[in-house]
């Protein structure tokens, strides 16, 4: 089903449970000052962390601070504050692990300063196992440093934070109320969301209007919907929301352990056990204090809630302790938990510091259950119109991600904001709102992309491909330069040490630039992309008199072809890949043949090492013949913009070269990259090298020279090439 344009025109929303918003084309809000409304540039409904973190990114940034911002929320805010001075022998059941990157984002816009920090605990350590098999596997910096690449001995050690929502949200109100400039309508609610008409003062036709419950009207020139998993926000836009019901209700409670921890109060540990029914986790808070979460189902979540403070702690202790056949029997009990479990733990071998400390107690009116949901919106923006937090997705709480991805989604959405104010455009505009789509895309699908690194197979070389392809046609676009002006965090480099990967860059923005090497430029080669598909290619190393020393803006490279089957998945794949690095332009590919075919590699003999490193991870490509009729074929391409945050800009030729032969990622050596490329790219046809490409591989050749490195070691780039020869090594390289 294609994506829907959201908002156009006047229309009455067709679900019937949206009857609520009807849209009345005939209403004027300036017909009287009582339904004159109080116009806003952003206004946000819900006051949860995502809302909050959003509004305080706004006033917080010099770009976006001087936006008339309002806050909806149903609730009394400042009612339910948590207090500085707050007993830590209790906490609330609802905590949240945050990752770094989301307290990092915190710290930055102001708000991890009034965060009451006794109350928040990092840990250090995951130990998560099987329920049936006693299958272990454990999370901790310690054993993972050797298999990481190198890191900054400095750099903090902590998995997570666990910290109680109200914390959070106590702390984002205490920085909003430090930088002003918010219009607040707290127990207020949302009477209904209707689009606007066009008035004497103001075009107000495809602004949002809401009407309060205290009867004022709001415009919107961007409403974002922060209003959880039921948002009005998103049934105004029309927007679908999809997913499934776990059958499963998560259990929480606030607990008091008879210890610290086995690793003491500066090693905390986080516990998962996966039981038939679901798993159950204990995540530590401070002191003797940890949160329990255990996914079961309906029926024994709500017995386990009807239990005594005696049986429930038994059989929380059972639950990291006694096989799935105790526990069942456990289930069946109406009470007597606790001496059944007893008895049971004396024929139970187990090793206690591989498991949680006992539990010792429950604190008082913290037993609570809710159901587990699935539920990913089809589209996270339409005209004036962005959703944050559970309003566009909810997830399992296993993966601990649920307000984070809140975080994400409210950072991703100030720096759009940010940049449209910058260029000067509509920030509710649907043009506008675009970078926040792709972005929220990725953050979203993060949690169910764990196994699959950024990087994605040698990236943006041409080496090889690891997508079902049908046809391959090489040939160039026109009005683009290449240079390696990216940075690569993930591929060919790490945080602390960037690498260098290349990047298009439209010709007549490159003329603007200072490019130190801008006279040799040639025909430059990059990866291109048809409509469906962005992958590798490589050829044999042809010889140097193929390159161009011309600045035609000409970019040679080779279409694949996607089945219509697979396309879907393919933009989500590039989506993810490369997300942060590049923006997306549309532009003609001309195929380098007018009549030829181009084939598969042969079946009926042993492919030659050359063949091997060519079409490694290429499958299913047949032949392909393309007429003079075909003309141009429509290309996605992916190109470096200045906002763009791993765009580098201009680049001092020695001092690149230096820096791609000192950096390493997990795909590899920087240098590899480089110096497969230029063999990939010299044969795609007799004109189609690279003299920015050829030029850095003589720059670093001589630099490894005059170190003394590569003399035994032959053609460096011509192993690199071949060093990877299969779809299996090249998964192994990505794991």
């Amino acid at each position: 089903m294609p994506p829907r344009i959201l908002l156009r025109g006047l229309r009455t929303l067709s679900s019937p449970s949206a009857a609520w918003v009807r849209l009345r084309p005939q209403q004027r809000f300036a017909s009287s000052s009582a339904n004159t409304p109080e116009v806003y540039d952003v206004v946000c409904v819900g006051g949860g962390p995502a809302g909050l973190s959003l509004l305080t990114g706004l006033k917080a940034s010099p770009v976006t601070n001087g936006l008339k911002v309002a806050l909806i929320e149903g609730q009394d805010l400042h009612k339910n504050r948590l207090s500085q001075d707050a007993s830590l022998e209790s906490f609330s059941n609802r905590c949240s692990s945050l990752t770094p990157a989301s307290v990092k984002n915190l710290q930055e816009i102001g708000a991890w300063a009034h965060v009451n920090t006794p109350r928040v605990q990092p840990y250090q350590e995951m130990q998560v196992w099987d329920g049936v098999t006693d299958a272990r596997i454990s999370f901790d910096w310690h054993t993972a440093k050797p298999l990481l690449t190198p890191r900054n001995p400095a750099q903090p050690t902590t998995i997570a934070y666990m910290i109680e929502n109200v914390n959070t949200v106590t702390a984002l109100l205490s920085r909003l109320e430090q930088l002003g400039g918010v219009d607040f309508y707290t127990s207020t609610k949302v009477n209904s969301i209707d689009l606007g008409t066009d008035t004497e003062k103001m075009d107000f036709s495809s602004w949002p209007m809401l009407t309060l419950s205290n009867g004022k009207t709001l415009a919107a020139r961007l409403l974002v919907g922060a209003d959880g998993a039921n948002s009005l926000v998103r049934t105004f836009a029309d927007i679908e929301s999809r997913g499934f019901d776990y059958g499963r209700h998560g259990l929480v409670a606030s607990l008091k352990l008879e210890g610290q921890g086995w690793g003491g109060p500066d090693h905390k540990i986080a516990y998962q056990r996966f039981l038939p029914t679901g798993p159950i986790a204990m995540l530590p808070l401070p002191g003797n204090m940890s949160t329990l979460v255990w996914s079961t189902t309906p029926e024994r979540a709500a017995k386990l809630k009807t239990l005594s403070q005696e049986d429930f702690v038994a059989m929380i202790n059972a639950g990291f302790r006694l096989s799935p056949t105790d526990l069942e029997y456990l289930h069946t009990l109406s009470s007597g938990q606790a001496e059944e479990v007893a008895w049971r733990e004396k024929h139970t071998p187990v090793d206690e510091h591989a498991i949680p400390m006992r539990v010792a107690h429950v604190q008082d009116g913290t037993v609570a259950s809710f159901p587990l949901r699935m539920r990913h919106a089809d589209t996270y923006t339409g005209e004036r119109v962005a959703l944050v937090g559970d309003a566009a997705h909810t997830i399992h709480p296993l993966a601990g991600q649920g307000l984070n991805q809140g975080q994400g989604d409210a950072a991703a959405l100030v720096r759009t904001i940010s940049h449209a104010v910058q260029t000067g455009q509509d920030i509710g505009s649907t043009l506008a709102l675009a970078p926040t789509t792709s972005e929220l895309t990725y953050l979203t699908n993060r949690p169910w992309q764990t196994t699959r690194v950024r990087s994605r197979l040698m990236a943006a070389t041409m080496t090889s491909g690891s997508l079902d392809t049908d046809q391959r046609v090489p040939g160039f676009i026109e009005g683009y330069v290449r240079r390696f002006w990216q940075a690569s965090e993930d591929h060919r480099g790490t945080p602390e040490a960037p690498g260098r990967v290349v990047t298009l860059i439209d010709k007549a923005h490159w003329e603007t630039l200072t490019d130190t090497v801008s006279n040799r430029l040639t025909s430059p080669v990059s990866t291109l992309f048809t409509i469906y598909e962005r992958t590798q290619d490589a050829s044999y190393q042809k010889s140097n008199s193929k390159i161009q020393h011309e600045s035609t803006g000409r970019v040679w490279g080779a279409a694949y072809h996607i089945p219509a089957s697979h396309v879907k998945e393919v933009r989500e794949y590039l989506d993810i890949r490369e997300i942060n690095g590049y923006s997306i332009q549309f532009t003609p590919f001309h195929p380098a043949i007018s009549t030829a075919e181009v084939t598969s590699p042969p079946h009926d003999s042993e492919p030659s090492e050359a063949e091997r490193g060519m079409w490694a991870g290429i499958r299913a490509t047949n032949t392909v013949s393309v007429t003079e009729e075909a003309g141009s074929i429509k290309c996605l391409v992916y190109i470096g913009l200045p906002e763009n945050p791993q765009f580098l800009g201009a680049q001092d030729p020695d001092a690149l070269a230096r820096k791609i032969l000192e950096s390493k990622g997990p795909s590899g050596e920087n240098k590899e990259y480089l110096y497969n490329l230029e063999i990939a790219l010299l044969g795609l046809s007799h004109n189609s090298g690279d003299a920015h490409v050829s030029d850095l591989v003589r720059r670093c050749k001589q630099l490894e020279q005059e170190a003394g490195v590569g003399k035994e070691e032959g053609n460096s780039s011509t192993q690199g090439l071949y060093r990877v020869g299969s779809t299996e090594e090249q998964e192994e390289v990505e794991k």
